[in-house]
């Protein structure tokens, strides 16, 4: 059996309807509203803590939802974390590149934007007149109707 069929929270679902609990006691024995209880029969994974919780509620020991989700109560549990772990690592390592190659994408848009300060401001050796410009204007601007 693969990791990926696991469902923690159908397993809950089937201990709850075996027990003949109803979602509503279910939820008034664990302090939450039905809504909550629902969205845990909805997710294939939930924390540790969470299964103890709902075990204690049920009469049921955490090892028995742990079976009726697929586990093997030995190395599988152990596995499943294991594999938690190496996914979310695999995706901080794909979103750390992203982020790496972000920087150097706003490096070069930082250096493009200077470029074209420096220009405007006169400083660049591309553009020796642009300097001379706003003199321009103040010498020559009332010629093209500007007003000062």
């Amino acid at each position: 059996m693969t990791t990926a069929s696991y469902h923690i929270g159908l397993a809950i679902k089937h201990l709850a309807d075996k027990k003949k609990c109803s979602v509503e006691s279910l939820a008034q024995k664990l302090g939450v509203v039905r809504q909550s209880v629902y969205d845990t029969f909805e997710r294939d994974s939930v924390r540790k803590s969470t299964v103890k919780k709902y075990a204690s509620a049920l009469g049921v020991t955490e090892e028995e939802i742990y079976q009726v989700a697929g586990f093997r109560t030995d190395a599988l549990i152990d596995d499943k974390v294991l594999n938690t772990y190496n996914s979310v690592d695999g995706y901080l390592l794909k979103r750390l590149a992203d982020l790496e190659d972000m920087v150097v994408f706003l490096k070069a848009q930082l250096n493009e934007k200077d470029n074209q300060i420096r220009t405007l401001l006169g400083k660049s050796d591309s553009v020796f007149l642009a300097g001379f410009v706003p003199l321009f204007f103040l010498a020559f601007g009332y010629k093209f109707g500007y007003t000062y």
